[in-house]
């Protein structure tokens, strides 16, 4: 889907409809797995629309704190791929919040490890 604007005009919909089910409670690892890869497909889709949601809903930190937490679930070729490749395009944004440097080591560590 990357170069298409096929999602452009439900994007931000879709988000808010990933993250209102994101913050039901009681959820399984299963779940919040396939709901962070919801996520990652979002950045690879558009990297700059995804950037500026997730830095909106102040949602950067915690989402990519929670991906590094559920590395050892993406059993999968392609959940490692949405993984690896969704985080490494995540970060070749220009700039980078404040509150992700603290953790940005981990971050690639984490890809590297994947």
């Amino acid at each position: 889907m990357r170069g298409t604007e096929a999602l452009d005009d439900i994007f931000v919909a879709l988000l808010d409809r990933v993250k209102q089910r994101m913050s039901m409670t009681p959820m399984s690892d299963l779940l919040k797995k396939h709901i962070l890869g919801i996520f990652l497909s979002a950045v690879l889709y558009n990297r700059q629309k995804a950037y500026m949601y997730l830095e909106q809903q102040q949602m950067i930190v915690p989402l990519l704190t929670e991906l590094m937490g559920l590395k050892a679930k993406f059993k999968h070729t392609y959940e490692r791929k949405m993984f690896i490749i969704g985080i490494s395009d995540f970060l070749q944004n220009e700039t980078l919040p404040q509150e992700l440097r603290p953790i940005l080591l981990q971050l690639i560590t984490s890809i590297i490890t994947t």
